[in-house]
Formats: C-alpha cells, structure tokens, sequence
C-alpha cells in the first residue's frame, strides 16, 4: 500500500479562526487547542504533500478534491508496475 501525504489548508483566515473556535472534540479528555494556539505554533511547509485548500469549499468539495488526489496518484503507481 502506498502513502499519500495531503496537506489540507484554509487560506482564509477569519474562516480559519471561526473554525478553530468552533471546533468541539467528540475525545474524552482532548481538548482543541486555542486560536492564540494555532498561531503561535511553528510551522514549516511540507515538501513531499499535495495541498487541498478548504476556504469555501464545502465538507463534500474537499472530499472531492482529496479523493481526486489519491486517484491521480493510484494511476501513477498503476503505470510503474509490471
């Protein structure tokens, strides 16, 4: 089996923020982190990843989008095998 790395994305920031601070955990004991949390975290962009950005994209387009990215990539590996 293969891996498929998708880094999802919202660009958008105010949506962003909204859905950080909307987000209810449905985990015992875990609860979400912060706005100030997200943007106080250290990011670095990946290498290896495609990206799907979500900002006005429904739940269903995302999907979308992400099983197009793993279609793309299972035909890739068909083409390379025997």
């Amino acid at each position: 089996m293969d891996l498929v790395e998708i880094e999802v994305t919202c660009s958008d920031q105010r949506r962003h923020r909204q859905r950080v601070e909307s987000r209810v955990s449905d985990v015992p004991g875990l609860v979400p982190p912060t706005w100030q949390q997200v943007v106080d975290l250290s990011y670095e962009p990946w290498t290896t990843a495609r990206v799907v950005g979500t900002s006005g994209c429904t739940l269903d387009e995302t999907l979308s989008q992400v099983e197009a990215i793993v279609r793309q990539v299972e035909a890739i590996v068909r083409q390379g095998q025997p």
